[in-house]
């Protein structure tokens, strides 16, 4: 497994290039931090997202890790809480 990757608190358009910088360079299974993260924007959903595919596409799950009641909230906000549930355990992106 890679070396999780911190989200910022704000996952803003700029935060997104950078992120999806970072997410392109990774190797192995991506792992995100998502403990700071309190906003998501589309930019951000849309990094989220196609991360998560092309890592299936390599055989690898996306996780978020640590995704506090703010950052679930966000993203059920913006339509993305069936993509990353919240809950206990180590949170992974879907499968299908």
């Amino acid at each position: 497994m890679s070396k999780p990757i911190s989200l910022p608190a704000r996952l803003d358009v700029d935060a997104a290039c950078d992120l999806w910088a970072e997410c392109a360079q990774a190797e192995g299974p991506l792992v995100l931090d998502a403990a700071a993260l309190r906003h998501v924007g589309a930019a951000g959903l849309q990094v989220l997202l196609l991360a998560d595919r092309i890592q299936q596409g390599k055989g690898h799950r996306l996780s978020l890790i640590n995704l506090g009641a703010d950052g679930a909230a966000r993203l059920a906000l913006v339509g993305a809480g069936a993509a990353f549930p919240a809950g206990d355990a180590p949170i992974t992106g879907r499968t299908a």
